[in-house]
């Protein structure tokens, strides 16, 4: 038998446990209850505009990730999001913790310029010939590897804005070889979305995030927004109902070792 003092500090997993777990239910059910209501639609009226970091979109709000392709699959390496006030239909929404996902986001690929060495310098006078484009090239697009799409370097004037963000320019320093997929989502005047607010407000009140309930911005369709939020609901309660199956037992365990 463990001595009292380790069995007391050994209840504390499952009461915490306990409590997240009723805090994970409740949370479920306020988002059953008040889907509906949570799900704020409309059309984008923007009372002004910032520029997006690397199409340069007059918009609302944006969100521009970084990726960098290694072993075959794309990694995130930064991720800014930057927007300012706004009206959607009759209802402001204002600059806070918020999550931006558009289905049609902008996509760039391309890698960083550098300084051509001597043998690419080659390479490319080859590939540039009238010869190499008559005989090579039509043969090597036919074969699977070669035929494959091989993207040139990033667009001259994205790159410079990117570059201006001391974040975003950091993380490209250090991926310099690689090969980037930017992927910007931006929110712009008239467009349709929906928003998911969660906050405890007013329902005449301003939309806004919070760290605990972030403001979830797409362009789903209204039904489709709140089918989500009902899925997270149970998602919660789920999570919740396992948290509290598990710490119950071991609780009702750890007190009868005392």
């Amino acid at each position: 038998m463990a001595p009292p003092d380790v069995l007391i500090f050994s209840l504390l997993f499952p009461s915490v446990a306990t409590m997240t777990g009723a805090y994970l239910i409740s949370r479920g059910m306020r988002r059953l209850s008040k889907s509906s209501k949570s799900v704020i639609c409309g059309k984008v009226k923007c009372k002004k505009t910032v520029k997006s970091l690397a199409a340069a979109t007059d918009c609302a709000m944006y969100r521009t990730v970084v990726e960098v392709h290694k072993r075959g699959s794309w990694h995130p390496i930064c991720s800014i999001q930057h927007g300012t006030s706004f009206l959607l239909g009759r209802r402001e929404v204002v600059e806070s913790v918020a999550h931006l996902t558009l289905s049609n986001p902008v996509i760039i690929h391309g890698t960083i310029p550098h300084e051509k060495g001597l043998i690419e310098k080659g390479i490319n006078k080859v590939k540039g010939s009238s010869l190499y484009k008559a005989t090579a090239a039509p043969i090597l697009a036919s074969l699977p590897f070669f035929g494959s799409s091989v993207y040139g370097p990033l667009n001259e004037a994205a790159l410079i804005r990117l570059q201006k963000n001391f974040e975003v320019a950091a993380a490209l320093k250090r991926h310099k070889a690689s090969l980037l997929r930017i992927t910007e989502h931006a929110i712009t005047d008239g467009m349709n979305i929906c928003a998911i607010s969660e906050a405890v407000g007013s329902q005449t009140r301003a939309l806004r995030g919070t760290t605990e309930f972030p403001l979830i911005l797409s362009d789903m369709k209204p039904e489709d927004a709140i089918e989500s939020l009902k899925e997270r609901g149970l998602l919660s309660i789920s999570a919740g109902v396992v948290l509290i199956a598990i710490a119950i037992p071991l609780f009702i365990f750890l007190l009868s070792q005392l």
